[in-house]
């Protein structure tokens, strides 16, 4: 069981700890994000393709194996979100969804 914990606290402590490399391939990766949303059939409006083009997605990436994974890039804007999400190759966004949520709360 300690051994287990050792393992675990190592892999968080080695995804918090961020190369140059790694942040080199996330701004890479989002900008093939941003690509795709503005790539697909969506209507967005200004603020939406500002939001996209300038802010800083909400992310979260779950490993599966190698470059799979399950993925989900957010923009909030004005009462929607854009999202970006899929499961597969990670690099080629393989899988990957454009989409629209208006929230109907007011």
């Amino acid at each position: 069981m300690l051994a287990l914990l050792v393992v675990l606290m190592g892999t968080v402590c080695g995804c918090m700890a961020g190369s140059k490399e790694d942040i080199r391939e996330n701004e890479v990766l989002i900008e093939r994000v941003r690509a795709k949303v503005f790539a697909s059939a969506l209507e967005l409006s200004a603020p939406e393709r500002e939001a996209v083009k300038s802010q800083p997605p909400k992310i979260r990436i779950y490993r599966l194996a190698g470059d799979y994974a399950d993925y989900h890039f957010e923009w909030p804007v004005d009462g929607a979100r854009i999202v970006v999400r899929g499961k597969g190759k990670l690099s080629d966004l393989e899988g990957g969804e454009v989409k629209k949520i208006v929230s109907t709360q007011k």
